[in-house]
């Protein structure tokens, strides 16, 4: 895993977030947002939802973008939720579906104004030792990298 870039806020969307801290710690909203700040970013097109990855990118890499605030996730969004269960062919339908994982690292999102994205391969993933629900918390998922 690597970081590939940046993204610096514009100083209204920082006074936004430093208003509204809730939203800066909210990992699933953090992770929508970061979509378009990655099409941005990368100057891919991001895809509708329900799409089975969130950015095209200009290369053809089909890009699923997640955020890491309190947990990271890799499971299919379609299976996590109250009454949903991630199974493992559903997982690897999810990898099968794109070419990589973008995780947005926000931590210096209200104090400096940026957001670094990283990137992650299928392989890495599969190599974490991801549990039943394919998610781990966020303190142990930074520390292996």
């Amino acid at each position: 895993m690597k970081k590939i870039n940046t993204y610096k806020l514009e100083p209204c969307e920082v006074e936004y977030y430093n208003l509204h801290k809730d939203l800066a710690n909210d990992g699933r909203h953090i992770g929508r947002i970061a979509e378009d700040w990655w099409s941005e970013t990368s100057g891919g097109i991001r895809q509708p939802e329900n799409s089975p990855f969130d950015v095209l990118e200009t290369d053809g890499i089909r890009t699923e973008v997640r955020s890491a605030i309190r947990e990271v996730s890799f499971a299919p969004s379609k299976q996590t939720g109250y009454g949903r269960k991630v199974t493992e062919d559903g997982f690897i339908g999810k990898l099968d579906s794109l070419d990589r994982f973008i995780i947005v690292d926000s931590y210096n999102l209200l104090s400096e104004g940026y957001v670094d994205f990283w990137v992650i391969s299928k392989e890495e993933i599969l190599n974490l030792g991801l549990g039943k629900t394919k998610k781990m918390a966020a303190k142990k998922f930074w520390s292996n990298i």
